[in-house]
């Protein structure tokens, strides 16, 4: 789904819209809209992590932005061990990785960022702290769009959810009504 929106493939038939533009059409201007989080990380292992953040940002010409969310992301995250020490992408811990990942994809301050599964395998504090980061871009008015397999990883940071089946939109709405309608079920039954 992920890489449909970012116009990576193709769809099988019909057409995909990304804020009112056809995706596969005019990339480059659609892409400046999207930042993306793949659910694999690539990576350059032997670039420090401030590297890593002035290359995108450069790219993104917004260094100061990036400098200032790196900051606070990353350091605010793995504490005083790493303080003074700038270190290589290749040890950093999965969780780290991640919350890295979202930053980069923001430098560029996307009117809508599209992330793939970005709470697997990641602790409960990193997941607190990535949710925190999602709701304060969702309150400067862009939007998050998110995948996973685990309703609490949604459930309280979302507004609306679509679970998909094999491709295909089983069941969508807001989660106040795909919540109640879960629970006059069980009642029901």
């Amino acid at each position: 789904m992920c890489k449909l929106l970012m116009g990576l493939i193709a769809p099988d038939s019909g057409a995909v819209y990304v804020d009112d533009m056809l995706t596969g059409e005019r990339v480059r201007r659609l892409k400046r809209r999207l930042g993306y989080v793949p659910q694999i990380l690539g990576g350059y292992p032997k670039m420090q992590v401030f590297e890593y953040l002035h290359f995108f940002s450069a790219l993104a010409i917004t260094w100061k932005k990036a400098g200032f969310a790196g900051e606070s992301i990353f350091f605010g995250s793995c504490g005083d061990s790493l303080l003074g020490k700038i270190p290589l992408m290749e040890v950093l811990p999965r969780a780290v990785m991640q919350k890295l990942a979202i930053v980069r994809a923001m430098i560029h301050e996307p009117k809508i960022l599209v992330l793939d599964d970005p709470m697997v395998s990641l602790d409960l504090r990193t997941i607190s702290e990535i949710k925190e980061l999602l709701l304060d871009f969702a309150d400067e008015g862009k939007t998050v769009f998110m995948t996973g397999s685990a309703l609490s990883d949604f459930s309280d940071l979302c507004t609306h959810l679509a679970f998909l089946h094999q491709g295909t939109v089983i069941r969508k709405g807001s989660v106040s009504r795909i919540f109640f309608r879960k629970s006059a079920h069980r009642i029901s039954s």
